[in-house]
């Protein structure tokens, strides 16, 4: 998606934005840092990102309230939407041409400790556990409480980028972004969008699984 993105962007057909809340008030550096380093446009937010009755707004207020909801959310799938992405999750959008989703399917299959013992056994199947052992540590590295640096360290060495042991599938950029940050610029928000691709690969890898399984279950 990003490699898509800067592609659009330096042909002057996009913008990046980044659907966080709070990103650009709790992580002031990134977008500029993300500018600087591509020299692009990164939208992002200083508030509460979301459904209105939750207390958030679909406005980037790093670029003068742009609202991203007009140009690329499904309005008939936002207004069944009716949370913040503090809690929903958060994305890297990109302004181009069609709709995008938002991806909270994999939530919804990792609810209950049922689910996560066959998530589990989905991953250690398909041999793919690296998304899900990434999704755990970030939501671990989330819990309430200062940042805690080491952690941040320890994430970005385990799962970001081409030398990492258990390298998780996202864009090139998005990773050496990730790993750009120095520990000042480190907010529990900094993985978001990775979580989000990795959890997108696992709800879509999940979803088939599931449906081969049953498939199984029928010739029986």
């Amino acid at each position: 998606m990003l490699a898509a993105a800067l592609s659009k962007t330096r042909a002057g057909k996009a913008h990046i934005d980044l659907l966080a809340c709070n990103l650009a008030t709790t992580c002031k550096g990134l977008v500029p840092a993300l500018e600087k380093m591509y020299g692009i446009d990164f939208r992002a937010s200083t508030d509460e990102t979301g459904n209105d009755l939750a207390g958030g707004d679909w406005k980037m207020e790093t670029d003068n309230d742009y609202d991203v909801a007009a140009d690329y959310l499904d309005a008939a799938k936002l207004k069944q939407y009716s949370e913040t992405m503090a809690k929903g999750g958060a994305a890297a959008a990109v302004r181009m041409p069609g709709k995008c989703h938002l991806y909270d399917r994999f939530d919804g299959d990792y609810a209950t400790p049922a689910q996560k013992a066959e998530m589990r056994r989905y991953v250690a199947a398909e041999y793919c556990d690296e998304n899900l052992n990434f999704v755990d540590r970030v939501h671990a590295f989330k819990a309430p409480g200062p940042v805690d640096a080491a952690a941040a360290a320890a994430i970005k060495a385990e799962f970001i980028g081409s030398n990492a042991p258990q390298e998780i599938n996202i864009d090139a950029a998005m990773a050496r972004a990730i790993k750009a940050l120095a520990p000042a610029a480190h907010s529990k928000e900094m993985f978001d969008a990775a979580c989000v691709e990795a959890k997108k690969l696992l709800a879509d890898g999940f979803a088939s699984f599931k449906t081969r399984e049953a498939g199984k279950k029928g010739r029986k």
